[in-house]
């Protein structure tokens, strides 16, 4: 986590910086992300919390064991609930692994939190620690987003919670640049004007295509419509995404879980390589949009069963689609 040199804040235009997977066995996921992508945690602990409000109600401790992993310009965080009711012990009984919350940072929060209140918004966790200036809240956004959205405010970051500044190399296994989250959705319209109204969030860019033909799970089908929205969010982008017509990842997504993060998009400079990996190790593509001439090729993975969620490949000149 980077200090907070400037004001920061949720409303508008957040401030991203952290994909929360929830996990069943921390142990196991860690064997699972060196095994399958190289990834090593930098930081793995096992802490007991309490004094939080979880759905208004006070509870006095719960343990939970995480690790951070580099990731670009992001944090990725596995987080186990051992012990206790909290947030992430409702998630993991009901998703089982699977994204819980998408980390924002902002330099308020009880300002925020007021603001969010008065527009229906519910705060599932808080707690406060004046010992170590830390405040952190979960709001109930998964009917809109498929995930839980948690503010953060640190008056003075822990050293171990911070990620370092440098330029991130372009590439998946070992240390990925992750840069994006996308959240298919059913109604586009529908879903920006309550971004819009909630937490006065408007895209920078929305655009309705037809992609080229995909490789689906190895059989070529025709090219598919879809729209999408970007926001801009810190070091992250954040995408809207509906499939329109077509045969797609994305459709198939949405038909079987409604709303949810879909993936989580890594910018890299050797695909092919990456991907002869994976599939070596087991993991496939579930859908491939190669564009030659364009230099630009996207690779959708199979690490739904990993993750709780796809990790998207992408090669490119630029920030594709935009």
């Amino acid at each position: 986590m980077q200090g907070q040199e400037r004001k920061i804040g949720f409303m508008g235009e957040p401030h991203f910086f952290e994909v929360c997977i929830n996990v069943e066995d921390l142990d196991r996921s860690l064997e699972q992300f060196k095994s399958l992508f190289d990834m090593v945690p930098y930081y793995v602990r096992e802490t007991e919390i309490g004094g939080f409000s979880l759905h208004g109600r006070k509870v006095d401790k719960a343990t939970i064991r995480f690790a951070y992993f580099h990731a670009g310009p992001m944090r990725l965080e596995l987080l186990q609930p051992v012990q206790g009711d909290s947030i992430w012990a409702e998630y993991v009984r009901r998703n089982g692994t699977g994204i819980q919350h998408i980390g924002c940072l902002v330099s308020d929060l009880d300002a925020e939190i007021a603001v969010l209140k008065k527009r229906g918004v519910e705060i599932t966790q808080y707690w406060d620690f004046p010992k170590v200036g830390n405040k952190i809240a979960y709001l109930d956004t998964e009917g809109l987003l498929g995930t839980s959205l948690e503010l953060i405010e640190y008056r003075d970051p822990p050293e171990a919670f911070q990620y370092p500044q440098r330029d991130w190399e372009l590439r998946f296994l070992e240390v990925p640049h992750f840069f994006e989250f996308c959240v298919v959705v059913e109604d586009m319209q529908r879903s920006l004007e309550r971004m819009r109204t909630l937490f006065d969030m408007t895209p920078y860019l929305t655009r309705e295509t037809k992609m080229p033909s995909l490789l689906l799970h190895g059989e070529k089908v025709p090219p598919p419509t879809i729209v999408y929205s970007y926001f801009r969010a810190g070091p992250m982008r954040f995408e809207l995404l509906q499939p329109l017509e077509g045969r797609s990842i994305y459709r198939e997504f949405l038909d079987r879980k409604g709303t949810c993060v879909q993936h989580i998009g890594c910018r890299t400079a050797k695909l092919d390589s990456e991907l002869a990996h994976l599939e070596k190790k087991g993991v496939g593509a579930t859908q491939i949009m190669d564009v030659p001439a364009a230099e630009i090729k996207i690779v959708n993975t199979d690490t739904e069963r990993i993750a709780g969620v796809e990790f998207e490949l992408i090669q490119s000149p630029g920030i594709p689609g935009e």
